[in-house]
């Protein structure tokens, strides 16, 4: 058994042993790790930064949400923000107007 096999395995066994008072979580779950995204804590603890790295490095499924978020965040980002005042708008618009006035001339002799 390669190496990377045994690591899944060896991962896949610790996520779905018992808990117990003295064993110490080794992985997160997926709704964990999707709430950590979510809210976006940047006061993890070294211990949870390895475990919230293991787990995306091992499940391809919160990779997935990981960058469709981001992707969705980004898009949204752009949708929502602000709207230049009215005399930009204004401006920008004699601008084009001006610049197509100009094509249209040098189209026509």
């Amino acid at each position: 058994m390669n190496w990377v096999r045994r690591l899944r395995k060896t991962w896949h066994d610790l996520y779905y042993a018992k808990p117990t008072p003295r064993r110490i979580d080794f992985a997160m779950r997926c709704k964990d790790v999707v709430h950590q995204m979510d809210v976006k804590n940047k006061n993890f603890s070294l211990k949870d930064r390895f475990r919230f790295q293991l787990h995306l490095s091992l499940c391809q499924t919160c990779k997935n949400y990981s960058s469709f978020s981001q992707a969705l965040k980004n898009q949204l980002k752009l949708i929502l923000r602000p709207l230049p005042p009215k005399d930009q708008l204004q401006r920008i618009n004699q601008k084009l107007l001006q610049q197509y006035a100009r094509k249209n001339q040098s189209k026509n002799p």
